[in-house]
């Protein structure tokens, strides 16, 4: 129960915290110029310096050392005006000062939840019980809902994206070593051990011997791995003498598999040695620094920098891809999903950007196929070694310019008998199991950052001032910076940027997550930030969740309002109809309104009308 009486002293439209109530009839938020009377308006502010956890803070005590970082510190919780402890506090809003930072809460329960209780609905004017109308509400949940539903790039791994392909596609792919040994190489280690025990196996094993392979206690493990060979047609279901069920090893995988592991059977590639030795052999250095700047060439054109010009066919695809947006007579310009796309590091953009392409490979004239077993061929390549185009068919030459334009493939010319493989394609099927949108390993990042031979792979400090120094003078990396911060001066090796309330939710309002700023400052930290643990100063990381939150403080969804009723024993009628169909949005029941979804709306007013027609 709160320490308040009434409504809570927050404006109703924007959620800014309203000055106390003075001798006018009104009193207006400082934000919005919204007037609310002084009848409906009761309550103090309540401040506190305490840095707390601004998407979810539970009630325990204690909190582990590793998880600090993410919940923050609680110093105290207890509320000042009715002295009870144990509160659960919901943050409202947070502003920087000099002196540090103040939050302003009030002890939470039934009075944050009661903030939006008097809930507003835009309808048509009429008497009709059935119009649609916009629905928005707000609960003490409604955060950490927001961010799972914020839109994203959604980047499947290898196994995700092969268990979408055709059966018969992957039994085509399964033809081919290269492609074997690299889905073996990205599957679960229970799984490995798994594809091990029947790799030599000519019968098929029954089910009860294969669950005997693991304890009870790793049940869900084993299932996890049944599903992902399953789902990756790499082992099928076989019916044994007696009608019993058991597992075979999928032959044709089988068969390259052993190959792949044993040797034998045909080059992958024919290396360029056939051709004699290169005049202009390019050793491992220039490979790197050749494939950085060909994928920074890519972000700078996204970035909308003049010295940055692609082809017309990466160009489409990044329009394809909904990383950019092209208007009839204008030039490309970066959309959200853009935003988002160049804040993710260089193993994650470079395994997005290749499913991006594989999807309209088919649409080329590509066989999906063969550029998908030459990708996984590249990624056992040997680096600084040349590798011959003889016996390539015309789509894979196309496929192989494409690659060079991408960075992943050093050619002198379009015409030259043989390339190189950068550092880029040896590494794109490696470990890209773990690779997401949303978040990525470190290591992986910092591995493929330092090819560059920049330096780059940690050069940002960040100050609990909201200061940010990036020592580094690619305007790639300067411009990502200033994505959501503001420039304040800039050195020959360095730049000061601010971050700002503003800065971050114009990164907001372009598709960039918090969680993603967050990232992108943690996996490219200055190797002195990351002696101290946490990397980031838990106060930067939670200002901005909260500078997060408080855009997204209300959720709008779309149902249908139904009000009118003439007693309140058919208004629970078709409520307990539509709460057992599961459309229930939301009720009132004191004024009888309720709201059910679009999807549940035609199933209530059929019930409904069965309803009147029998009384």
């Amino acid at each position: 129960m709160s320490c308040f009486g009434g409504d809570p002293n927050f404006c109703p439209e924007c959620g800014n915290i309203l000055p106390l109530p003075g001798i006018q009839d009104t009193v207006r938020c400082p934000r919005c110029s919204f007037c609310i009377p002084v009848a409906e308006f009761s309550g103090q502010e309540i401040r506190s310096t305490i840095v707390f956890n601004p998407v979810e803070q539970s009630s325990a005590a204690l909190e582990d050392e590793e998880d600090s970082e993410l919940k923050g510190a609680v110093i105290d919780r207890r509320c000042s005006r009715c002295n009870k402890e144990g509160m659960v506090y919901h943050t409202r809003q947070m502003r920087s000062a000099d002196e540090g930072q103040t939050v302003f809460f009030t002890c939470g329960g039934k009075l944050f939840s009661n903030l939006f209780n008097d809930l507003h609905f835009k309808q048509q004017r009429n008497k009709r019980t059935n119009k649609k109308a916009p629905f928005r509400s707000h609960d003490p949940e409604a955060a950490e809902r927001i961010m799972k539903l914020r839109v994203q790039l959604q980047c499947k791994n290898l196994h995700e994206y092969l268990r979408e392909l055709s059966p018969e596609i992957l039994d085509r792919l399964y033809n081919h070593p290269a492609t074997c040994l690299a889905v073996y190489r990205e599957l679960p280690s229970l799984a490995k051990n798994y594809v091990m025990r029947m790799l030599f196996l000519d019968q098929p094993l029954p089910l009860a011997a294969v669950a005997l392979w693991v304890k009870k206690d790793s049940q869900k493990d084993h299932d996890e791995c049944v599903s992902v060979l399953a789902g990756l047609r790499l082992w099928h279901s076989q019916q044994l003498q007696g009608g019993l069920q058991g597992y075979v090893l999928n032959p044709v995988f089988k068969d390259n598999l052993r190959i792949a592991l044993l040797g034998g059977g045909k080059a992958w590639a024919d290396e360029g040695s056939t051709l004699g030795p290169d005049r202009h052999a390019r050793d491992i250095e220039s490979l790197d620094r050749y494939a950085m700047e060909r994928w920074e060439v890519i972000l700078h054109f996204m970035v909308g920098s003049p010295s940055a010009a692609v082809s017309q066919d990466l160009a489409q695809l990044l329009v394809q891809a909904g990383l950019m947006k092209s208007e009839a007579g204008e030039a490309p310009y970066i959309t959200s999903a853009g935003f988002q796309f160049l804040l993710l590091d260089t193993a994650s953009q470079l395994w997005y950007f290749t499913l991006q392409y594989l999807k309209t490979a088919q649409s080329r004239g590509m066989d999906l196929v063969e550029i998908l077993s030459f990708l996984f061929q590249l990624s056992f390549s040997t680096l600084g070694r040349d590798y011959s185009v003889e016996g390539m068919s015309e789509s894979l030459l196309t496929f192989l310019q494409h690659l060079r334009e991408f960075g992943l493939v050093f050619q002198r010319k379009r015409k030259s008998r043989r390339y190189y493989p950068t550092r880029l394609a040896i590494t794109l099927s490696a470990g890209v199991t773990s690779t997401s949108s949303s978040s990525s390993s470190t290591s992986s990042s910092s591995s493929l950052a330092s090819c560059a031979g920049a330096g780059d792979a940690g050069y940002i400090v960040v100050e609990t001032n909201y200061r940010i120094y990036a020592y580094t003078n690619s305007e790639l990396q300067i411009a990502l910076v200033a994505l959501f911060s503001e420039m304040l001066y800039r050195f020959p090796n360095v730049v000061v940027a601010q971050v700002t309330r503003e800065s971050v939710q114009q990164a907001i309002a372009n598709g960039i997550t918090a969680q993603q700023i967050i990232h992108f400052l943690r996996t490219r930290a200055h190797p002195v930030m990351l002696k101290q643990t946490p990397a980031l100063p838990p106060t930067i990381t939670d200002q901005i969740r909260l500078w997060e939150l408080e855009r997204d403080r209300l959720q709008f969804t779309e149902g249908v309002l139904y009000n009118q009723f003439l007693s309140q024993a058919d208004f629970e009628v078709l409520r307990d109809r539509a709460q057992g169909l599961g459309c229930l949005v939301w009720q009132d029941v004191a004024h009888r309104v309720m709201v059910v979804t679009p999807q549940g709306h035609s199933e209530v007013k059929r019930f409904w009308k069965r309803q009147k027609s029998h009384t």
